[in-house]
C-alpha cells in the first residue's frame, strides 16, 4: 500500500526530517532533479523549455534544467519572477545557472518544444492564479495542444494539491507528472487527477516517520493478498450462503445485475428475496443459479425475510428496492439481524429518510453510497469524499465506499484507502448493482467488511477496465461487466 498525504503532512514530515537528520535541502532538490532528469530523457526530448516559479517547486525546474544542459539537451528557461528574489535552494540552483550562462527570462517559444517543464506552482496552490501565473498556465497548454509533451513537477499548476479542485477553473494539463516520497490527494482526486497524465512517484530519501496518516492506496500485490483462499477440497457451503435483498416493478434488471454478479464473484450459494410477481420469474429465468425468495407486497414481507436471514452468512439490500413501506419492512428486517450487512442504492435512500428508526449496529455493516446518497445521508453536499466518508463511517460505525471516479474506502477508526481502478465505461446504470453483488460474495467467502470493499471497489474497476479495452467503453453493458471474470489481474 501507498500513503498519501496533504502538502500540509508532506511539508511537516519533510521539516522533520531535515531537523532530526540533519538533511540538507539542497540534497533532497538534487535527488528529485536526478530523478526527473531520468524521467525527462525516457521522452527523448531535442529540446525543453522549463517554467518556473519563485518557490522550491521553481527550484526542482531550475535543478532540472542544469541536469538537461549538462547532459546536452538544449534548454531555455522562462522564471516567473525576478531572480534576485529567490531564496534558499532555488537561489543556490538559480545562482548556478546563471555561471553556466543559461538566460533566466527567455520568451515564450513560437514553436511548441519537445518537452515542457511545469514547474511553477507544486502542491501549495489553494488560490485562483493570477496574472502571468494564470498566462503561463494557459500558453503552456497552447504549446502542448501543437505537439509539445509535458511534465509537471510535483504536480500540474493550477490543481490545489490537498483536493484536487482547481480553484481558478483551469490547470495546466501535463502528459507525465512527477512526485517524490509519497503521492499526495490532490494528484488522486478529480478533476486534478486527470489533469496529472501518468503519474510517476519517485523516492529522494526522506526517512518514515514513525507513524504516517491513515490514507493509502492499494496495488497489485496488495489485492493479490486479499483474494479469499479456495482450497481443493471445498464444497458449496465452504464459501458462503448470501441473501441479497433487492428489486420491485419495472426495477427487476437490478436484482438480476447483483445475483449474477455475486455468482461472478464465487459465493457458494445465493438467495435473492424479491417480488413474486415482477422480479421472481425473471431471476429464475435469466440467473438459474441463483434461488429466489418470492416476496408478497406489505410488511409480511419484512416476516419472511427476517426468517429466510437465518442460516446466511451475510446479506445486501438495496438494489433496485424502490421506496415503499414493502422496502422499508425489508431494509427493517435485514437491519436487525446479526449478519455482515451491505446496504446500497434505495435501502441507502431509506435510511436517510429515516435515520431516526435505525439505531446503531453492533454488527459488521457496509454503506456503499454514490455521492448523492451520500448527501441525502450527510444531509449537506457532498465536497471533500475523503472527509464525507469518513463522516459517513464514523457517523454509522460503518465501513464507507462512497463510489466515484477515485473511490474512497473509510473506517470507523478513520483508515482509508483510494481506489484507483476503473474507467469512464463503468458510468452506466446498473454498475452499482454489480459491485453490490461482488462485495456480497466476497463477504461469504470470509472477507472482513473493509478488505472486501477494497478488493470489490479494486477488481469492478479492473473488470472495467478489460471491457473497455476489449469492447469500447461506450459499449460495453453492465451485463457484461456482472458476468466478467473479476479475479483475472492479467494486464
Amino acid at each position: 500500500m501507498k500513503t498519501v498525504l496533504t502538502p500540509g503532512e508532506m511539508r511537516a514530515i519533510e521539516g522533520d526530517a531535515m531537523r532530526a537528520y540533519s538533511i540538507d535541502g539542497l540534497l533532497l532538490m538534487e535527488r528529485a532533479a536526478l530523478e526527473m532528469l531520468r524521467l525527462a530523457l525516457s521522452l527523448h526530448p531535442k529540446n525543453a523549455f522549463l517554467v518556473c516559479g519563485p518557490g522550491n517547486n521553481g527550484g526542482d525546474g531550475l535543478a532540472l534544467a542544469r541536469l538537461l544542459h549538462l547532459e546536452g539537451v538544449p534548454v531555455r528557461v522562462r522564471l516567473l519572477a525576478e531572480p534576485d528574489a529567490l531564496q534558499g535552494e532555488a537561489r543556490k540552483n538559480m545562482e548556478t545557472l546563471r555561471a553556466l550562462g543559461i538566460g533566466l527570462r527567455q520568451p515564450w517559444p513560437e514553436e511548441a518544444p519537445d518537452l515542457i517543464v511545469d514547474a511553477v506552482f507544486g502542491t501549495g496552490l489553494s488560490r485562483p492564479p493570477e496574472g502571468e501565473y494564470l498566462d503561463a498556465i494557459r500558453r503552456m497548454n497552447a504549446l502542448r495542444a501543437a505537439g509539445s509533451q509535458v511534465l509537471a513537477v510535483d504536480i500540474p499548476s493550477g490543481v490545489d494539491g490537498a483536493t484536487g479542485k482547481l480553484p481558478g477553473g483551469e490547470a495546466v494539463q501535463a502528459d507525465h507528472c512527477a512526485t517524490f516520497q509519497w503521492m499526495k490527494r490532490g494528484q488522486l482526486l478529480y478533476p486534478g487527477r486527470g489533469k496529472c497524465g501518468q503519474l510517476h512517484l519517485f523516492p529522494i530519501g526522506i526517512p518514515k516517520p514513525a507513524e504516517l496518516p491513515p490514507l493509502r492506496t492499494l496495488d497489485e500485490d496488495d489485492v493479490r493478498a486479499l483474494i479469499p483462499v479456495r482450497a481443493a477440497d471445498a464444497h458449496k457451503n465452504s464459501f458462503g450462503h448470501g441473501l441479497l435483498i433487492a428489486g420491485s416493478r419495472g426495477m427487476a434488471g437490478a436484482a438480476l445485475l447483483a445475483a449474477r454478479a455475486a455468482l461472478s464473484g464465487g459465493i457458494g450459494l445465493l438467495s435473492c428475496a424479491c417480488p413474486r410477481q415482477s422480479v421472481a420469474p425473471h431471476l429464475q429465468s435469466q440467473v438459474p443459479s441463483a434461488m429466489a425468495l418470492p416476496l408478497p407486497s406489505g410488511v409480511e414481507a419484512g416476516d419472511l425475510v427476517l426468517s429466510a436471514l437465518e442460516g446466511k452468512t451475510a446479506a445486501a439490500v438495496g438494489p433496485g428496492l424502490g421506496r415503499s413501506e414493502t422496502a422499508l419492512s425489508l431494509l427493517c428486517a435485514a437491519w436487525a439481524s446479526p449478519l455482515p450487512l451491505i446496504v446500497d442504492a434505495d435501502g441507502l435512500n431509506l435510511l436517510a429518510e429515516n435515520q431516526a428508526d435505525f439505531p446503531l449496529r453492533s454488527h459488521p455493516l457496509l454503506l456503499t453510497p454514490h455521492p448523492g446518497e451520500a448527501a441525502r445521508l450527510l444531509g449537506r453536499p457532498v465536497d471533500d469524499p475523503i472527509e464525507d466518508a469518513r463522516a459517513l463511517a464514523a457517523r454509522w460505525r460503518a465501513v464507507c465506499l462512497l463510489k466515484g471516479a477515485t473511490t474512497v474506502i473509510a473506517a470507523p477508526n478513520g483508515d482509508t484507502l483510494l481506489n484507483l481502478s476503473g474507467c469512464s465505461g463503468l458510468a452506466k446504470g446498473g454498475s452499482g448493482d454489480v459491485l453490490t453483488g461482488l462485495l456480497l460474495a466476497l463477504l461469504c467467502q470470509g472477507a472482513r467488511p473493509f478488505a472486501a470493499a477494497a478488493l470489490g471497489a479494486y477488481l469492478h474497476g479492473r473488470a472495467g477496465e478489460r471491457l473497455s479495452r476489449e469492447r469500447g467503453e461506450r459499449s460495453f453493458t453492465t451485463w457484461d461487466l456482472a458476468q466478467a471474470n473479476f479475479f483475472d489481474l492479467t494486464a
